[in-house]
């Protein structure tokens, strides 16, 4: 049996899949380890069930997103860690209808920042989805 720390992260990325609608995601320290040697994409700072920190989590890309979808992407994560709600929504938006790959993971953040414009995150907050669920 598989036991400890890193089996019980591994356990949590692969329940959040279905919230981003990615295959495999990754942590940032295991994108770190990858030294750009597979292609994948920052998808924004989330803390997992049963833990207390932030962590980065990243998909592996099968197929490279062009330039200026990366772009649209990070800019748009960029905007919703700013709290700049409107900006982040259009773009957000637009990433749901153009790039099949991030369509799950644009939804939830679409569903973030409606939460967010009814109540505004603590101070403290720096842009993370929290997931409570295992």
């Amino acid at each position: 049996t598989a036991i400890g720390d890193s089996i019980n992260l591994a356990s949590r990325l692969e329940g959040i899949n279905k919230y981003l609608g990615t295959s495999i995601i990754i942590s940032e320290q295991v994108n770190k380890e990858l030294k750009g040697a597979i292609p994948t994409l920052l998808l924004g700072n989330m803390q997992v069930a049963g833990k207390n920190e932030m962590i980065g989590l990243y998909t592996i890309l099968d197929t490279p997103l062009s330039a200026t979808e990366k772009d649209k992407w990070l800019t748009a994560s960029r905007e919703l860690r700013l709290r700049r709600w409107q900006a982040a929504h259009k773009l957000f938006s637009e990433i749901k209808s153009s790039i099949p790959l991030l369509q799950v993971a644009s939804e939830l953040y679409l569903d973030e920042i409606a939460q967010y414009r009814m109540a505004e995150p603590p101070s403290a907050w720096e842009g993370g989805v929290s997931f409570k669920i295992k």
